[in-house]
């Protein structure tokens, strides 16, 4: 199986643990969301990490992922990565991680430092909150402050899980 590895620098020393992912990954329990993907918190060599694994490709796009479009986890990296540099608050990407079997793509991860939340974008969806309202009245001024920017983010629950 062939990997493609993707770190900045600061994390290259954790390089044996990204390329042993699949198995930290499967035998860890500490799941934090499972659906179509699953995150789980991870410590990696004393580093508490948000673990992203996305969902394997079924065939026909395991062969889209691998010449046609970059995968799901590319994606998140390097979406971090520019709203980083647009200054705008999310986790710090620590790697992108692709496992290729056959030529195509098999498995990706997305690993982030562990960013720590008073609540999800579901919480004041799906629960009571005093703050509710505010929370509400926030959110397209969020979205505008990232429109001006230069990045539209989705504030839609499935497009951030």
């Amino acid at each position: 199986m062939k990997i493609s590895l993707t770190t900045p620098l600061p994390y290259t020393y954790l390089t044996s643990s990204f390329e042993s992912i699949q198995k930290i990954f499967a035998g860890d329990n500490h799941s934090i969301h499972k659906a179509r993907n699953e995150l789980k918190i991870i410590e990696i060599e004393g580093i508490k990490t948000v673990v992203k694994s996305f969902k394997v490709p079924h065939l026909l796009n395991r062969i889209v992922y691998t010449f046609f479009r970059k995968s799901k986890a590319y994606k998140s990296y390097h979406n971090a990565l520019r709203l980083k540099k647009l200054t705008i608050s999310t986790p710090e990407p620590i790697a992108l991680i692709e496992f290729y079997e056959s030529g195509l793509l098999k498995e990706s991860f997305f690993i982030a430092e562990y960013f720590d939340y008073d609540f999800t974008i579901r919480t004041p969806l799906l629960e009571p909150l005093e703050e509710r309202e505010a929370i509400f009245k926030a959110l397209p001024l969020t979205r505008m402050n990232s429109i001006k920017k230069g990045y539209g983010i989705s504030i839609i629950p499935p497009a951030i899980s």
